[in-house]
């Protein structure tokens, strides 16, 4: 009697060491998954900040220009007059 206990215990260890494995390979797949999801995602954002940025600097660069030019208009509209 005692021995089928053990064994039965022992069986049981198994299975719960079998279900363990499985969930635990589910869970670090999943991990490594989520991960790289994230690292594109990051990547992405990079891409796109650095477009705004410089989107953000050559407008700039527009704008002082025509300010420059609106002024500069202004000046001879003024001078003429």
């Amino acid at each position: 009697k005692a021995s089928g206990a053990g064994t039965s215990i022992i069986g049981i260890l198994e299975v719960v060491e079998s279900d363990f494995a499985k969930n635990l390979a589910k869970e670090e797949s999943e991990e490594a998954d989520a991960l790289a999801e994230y690292e594109k995602v990051s990547q992405e954002n990079k891409i796109t900040k650095a477009s705004k940025e410089q989107d953000e600097k050559y407008k700039t660069q527009e704008f002082k220009a025509a300010d420059k030019t609106v002024a500069e208009y202004s000046a001879d509209r003024e001078a003429a007059s």
